[in-house]
């Protein structure tokens, strides 16, 4: 039984995010928690450096974009986390989404 609820708070955590109980709900807010923290580009940068370990070449603009997306569509499932990183997600999305822009144009004149 134990076993049982740890995998679905494991599997809980897998995007898109939909947690069933309480505890599940805490570990997806913990799992994307720098969405609203000051360490937003800095584990961004380690995601998407774990992610060309894995996959090889990944294109930094389409990882990006990626990234701006689930920032848009992400919701915090608890209260606390709600209350604390909404206001500096929603700063984040803005910024990032000007960042990606500014990529992109310099990817054009590439």
């Amino acid at each position: 039984m134990v076993l049982y609820k740890i995998k679905q708070c494991i599997v809980a955590t897998k995007v898109p995010q939909q947690p069933q109980s309480m505890l599940q709900n805490i570990l997806c807010d913990a799992d994307l928690y720098h969405f609203g923290s000051g360490e937003f580009q800095e584990i961004n940068q380690r995601v998407f450096e774990e992610q060309v370990l894995r996959s090889g070449n990944i294109d930094a603009v389409k990882f990006n974009s990626h990234t701006l997306k689930m920032l848009k569509t992400h919701r915090f499932f608890t209260g606390y986390c709600r209350r604390l990183l909404n206001k500096q997600k929603e700063k984040k999305y803005h910024r990032f989404g000007k960042e990606i822009m500014r990529l992109k144009n310099i990817s054009l004149l590439k």
